[in-house]
């Protein structure tokens, strides 16, 4: 009868297969989770910038000669964003710099927006990419990622 020590060839190649396999489906999983993490910074800042902007539009109704930030945005001066051009309809549509989201009292945000400061609706100009689709309104990156709002 043979000593048999070791493993065989065969088992050796199984494992280092199934590992192989292992190691793909964590990868994939860990780029969604990073996904979704940049999806869910962009949904708090949009929803600090709506609440800024509904003060905004407060402060603009009670108070004499307050100034709304940003640069009006008119039919003489419209924003293309996607397949969209603004402005829509009615309403206080302004563009929002950086400068301007600090104005308004939000840190720590940067980047672009469009808002419209009768209905607080917020736009980035950037967007996200969220799993290959690019998305530039709350409501439709919380869509993407199921989030529950």
């Amino acid at each position: 009868m043979k000593n048999k020590k070791g493993i065989s060839l065969v088992v050796l190649i199984i494992t280092i297969v199934v590992m192989i396999i292992l190691v793909g489906i964590i990868a994939i999983n860990v780029s969604d989770v990073g996904e979704e993490a940049a999806a869910m910074k962009f949904l708090n800042d949009i929803s600090i910038i709506e609440t800024k902007v509904m003060m905004e539009q407060y402060n603009a109704d009670t108070l004499d000669n307050y100034v709304l930030k940003g640069t009006r945005i008119t039919a003489s001066n419209p924003v293309t964003i996607g397949d969209t051009t603004y402005p829509i309809g009615t309403g206080n549509w302004y563009m929002l710099d950086s400068n301007d989201i600090k104005n308004i009292g939000v840190k720590d945000v940067s980047g672009t927006f469009v808002v419209n400061y009768s209905t607080a609706q917020v736009i980035s100009v950037s967007g996200i990419k969220v799993y290959g689709m690019m998305y530039y309104t709350f409501d439709d990156v919380a869509r993407a990622i199921d989030f529950v709002y």
